[in-house]
């Protein structure tokens, strides 16, 4: 009978498959970010001016839903903070550092801000870093799992003998292929060493599940 051989489209939809594992822990730790910040962030940089705003008429000022951070510091933050209600922003913010300012844009040509590092943004810059670190360990998880996979894939010609190897594999498999493998009966005579962790990647498997995926 024929065989199911690993064909580089298959492979592909195999990692894209195990990648998809971890879309779930991803999205939970991508959406445990930083909230409720716009106005906190706004009071800080600029509430010493708002004194001098509210007694002047609003047609003075542009306003602005929500402020951009792109970072603090050497802290990557690229989010976007809505203000609960529309507040008064500048027009133009400066593009370079300057002793007087919290903030400043980032370029001439962009309107994100990057905040100085400072402790009034103390609590700010520790919520964000324990955000990354969320979302660095759940990425970090996931290119270790599909790299693991893609060592036990490419390290067999057909798909039988892989699954002898590491059974898990079997869900990551496309269901049309499923099918098929169902219908083949596959003898094979070597089994090639295998320079991964099974049982990590196992580990790994069984950790997607629990997270709902």
């Amino acid at each position: 009978m024929a065989t199911v051989k690993f064909s580089g489209e298959l492979r592909e939809r195999i990692i894209n498959n195990a990648k998809a594992k971890f879309s779930e822990p991803l999205r939970i730790a991508n959406e445990s970010r930083p909230k409720d910040w716009g106005d906190r962030l706004y009071d800080i940089i600029f509430g010493k001016y708002e004194p001098i705003i509210s007694s002047l008429p609003k047609m003075w000022f542009n306003t602005d839903d929500s402020i951009n951070i792109n970072r603090i510091g050497e802290v990557h933050v690229g989010l976007d903070f809505p203000f609960t209600k529309a507040r008064p922003y500048p027009v133009k913010m400066p593009d370079d550092k300057s002793k007087n300012l919290l903030a400043w844009k980032r370029s001439s040509y962009s309107e994100d801000l990057i905040l100085v590092d400072d402790p009034v943004f103390a609590e700010f810059k520790a919520e964000v870093v324990a955000w990354r670190k969320r979302v660095e360990f759940v990425t970090k998880q996931q290119t270790e799992f599909a790299e693991s996979v893609k060592k036990v894939i490419h390290a067999y010609v057909t798909l039988a003998p892989a699954l002898k190897a590491w059974p898990p594999l079997w869900d990551l498999i496309p269901d049309d292929v499923k099918e098929k493998h169902k219908k083949i009966v596959e003898r094979e005579k070597s089994t090639p060493e295998l320079d991964v962790d099974l049982d990590r990647m196992t580990a790994l498997a069984s950790y997607s599940k629990i997270r709902g995926v």
